[in-house]
């Protein structure tokens, strides 16, 4: 065997394994992004309506993963297709807000739990008209992380009251 038939053989070697590394690392990238996401649980999703068409409601927004909420604070939002059918449960929380005056004897502050609301049966009517970017939570009955089209099992939106002042939200109780 001569130095050539040697140099040859070890630039196959070398060739050989890194191409072998390469695919490892390729495939090896595919398959966690793939497990990562199958393996991720979310049947909550809380967002903003974009517009609604019919029976779909076009939202934009995040999944709610109890099991992995770090991929709740990285702030990645998706836009998602929800399909609301006759068995979708749809509530309106009523949150009366403070009145002026007593924004001003708590100095602006106030606390959100300690708000008067109502639950009431709510309406995708009550999504539309001059609504659209109402956040909403929708509940769905199967895992939906990262899916771009779901069921909606349920939906809940606030409409915030303002006993002192004039808003359209009154037309919707």
């Amino acid at each position: 065997m001569t130095l050539v038939d040697l140099t040859r053989n070890s630039f196959k070697k070398i060739l050989s394994t890194f191409c072998l590394v390469i695919i490892l690392a390729v495939a090896g990238f595919f398959a966690s992004k793939f497990l990562f996401q199958a393996r991720a649980n979310a049947k909550e999703f809380v967002g903003s309506v974009q517009k609604v068409e019919g029976d779909l409601l076009f939202a934009k927004g995040l999944f709610i993963t109890l099991d992995r909420p770090e991929l709740t604070k990285g702030g990645f939002t998706k836009d998602v297709e929800i399909e609301v059918s006759p068995e979708t449960e749809i509530i309106k929380i009523i949150m009366y807000m403070p009145t002026r005056e007593q924004l001003k004897e708590t100095g602006g502050k106030w606390n959100p739990a300690e708000l008067k609301k109502e639950e009431k049966p709510g309406a995708l009517s009550d999504l539309t008209h001059k609504r659209e970017g109402i956040t909403i939570k929708v509940t769905a009955g199967e895992n939906i992380f990262n899916k771009s089209k779901f069921k909606a099992k349920k939906i809940e939106y606030v409409l915030e009251v303002y006993p002192d002042r004039p808003v359209d939200v009154i037309r919707t109780m």
